[in-house]
């Protein structure tokens, strides 16, 4: 978290604290060519509430408009919060998505790609983050 909040990035320094150091360097590029590429208008976000705020201006720098799910959306839908259920709740959607692009490092993307797999979402809609752009 420390590294993604900083005002100016520090690929040193992220070499130190993150598994890809360069995600945040390749986010916004990668994301692009797989919206263009899949002719996608929308952009929903998994990422740690801690994080948005950042995610949220690399995005918009870039002219997308990145769409979160919240625990007070949840609320709203069945009336009380939880993350183990907005986690649910986040995973169906990345089932579900037309596309989806995960950090490979991450369990999470994992599991979110296997699902998709058994589903019969196409290979090439399934994808990850590289370390390069």
């Amino acid at each position: 978290l420390y590294v993604w909040r900083r005002p100016l990035y520090d690929l040193k320094l992220a070499g130190r604290m993150c598994k890809n150091r360069n995600l945040h360097t390749v986010l916004v590029a990668q994301t692009q060519r797989a919206m263009a590429a899949h002719d996608l208008r929308a952009l929903f976000v998994m990422t740690i509430p801690q994080l948005r705020e950042r995610v949220t201006q690399l995005y918009e720098a870039a002219g997308l408009a990145p769409v979160y799910y919240d625990e007070a959306d949840l609320q709203e839908a069945v009336g009380y919060k939880s993350t183990s259920l907005l986690g649910m709740v986040e995973e169906e959607v990345a089932f579900e998505a037309d596309v989806f692009i995960g950090t490979s490092y991450s369990s999470m993307t994992g599991i979110i790609m296997q699902e998709r797999f058994a589903r019969g979402k196409p290979k090439d809609s399934t994808l990850t983050f590289t370390k390069t752009t």
